[in-house]
């Protein structure tokens, strides 16, 4: 099915408004439990995601996924994060940040077996 021609109804899933989301120079760094050292977990990372793209994050356990998605939404981590998340290639401030973007959690909620 097109999505151009869905009924009326299902029109507020088309997004008329982000057209990008591009990230540049992020690095996320916490301090060593054990030496008490900085550690970059992500360093000097980019990369953009247009309107209407699928992208997959892919790694193995302990890489990044999770704290480069987590930085991207801008939620509250125990890490020191510098770089810039754009929208339509601007730095917007976090209210106007968080009113048009969302973040949906993953949660093991499925059974493993379906997967």
């Amino acid at each position: 099915m097109d999505i151009e021609q869905r009924p009326v109804a299902e029109k507020h899933f088309l997004n008329t408004t982000v057209h990008k989301i591009s990230w540049s120079g992020l690095t996320v760094a916490v301090k060593d439990r054990r030496t008490g050292q900085t550690k970059n977990i992500l360093d000097n990372v980019e990369g953009l995601v247009n309107s209407g793209d699928c992208c997959a994050v892919m790694g193995p356990s302990g890489c990044g996924k999770t704290t480069l998605l987590n930085a991207l939404a801008r939620r509250p981590i125990n890490a020191t994060v510098d770089g810039r998340v754009c929208i339509d290639s601007t730095q917007l401030p976090d209210a106007a940040f968080r009113h048009v973007t969302s973040f949906v959690e993953d949660h093991d909620t499925f059974i493993g077996s379906l997967t």
